[in-house]
């Protein structure tokens, strides 16, 4: 849980190969999560009890390969989800209240 907003991004001169992420549990925010937007090859993300909202999901809105998100114990609200996450194909959202799954 030592991972931080500035951790990700020090570890934009990696993102082109990072596939995974789990960043459960960890002290990242909004502010981390946009970082990410740039690691485009990224197919998991694991966001369980951090600090994202849903205004901070829009930076990842660009990661067409994410095929599998996490957001268990985030306080984020499953209707107001961006439509561009909830209805793209392949993606699989984990952890809200009055999910699909």
């Amino acid at each position: 849980a030592n991972c931080t907003d500035e951790t990700l991004g020090a570890l934009s001169l990696l993102s082109e190969v990072i596939v995974d992420a789990e960043l459960a549990r960890t002290q990242i925010t909004d502010t981390g999560l946009a970082a990410l937007s740039g690691w485009k090859n990224l197919r998991r993300l694991d966001l369980t009890a951090t600090a994202i909202t849903v205004e901070g999901l829009r930076s990842i809105l660009e990661l067409e390969k994410l095929e599998f998100l996490n957001l268990t114990d985030t306080p984020t609200d499953w209707t107001k989800l961006p439509p561009e996450l909830t209805q793209r194909a392949g993606l699989k959202i984990y952890g809200l209240s009055g999910s699909k799954d």
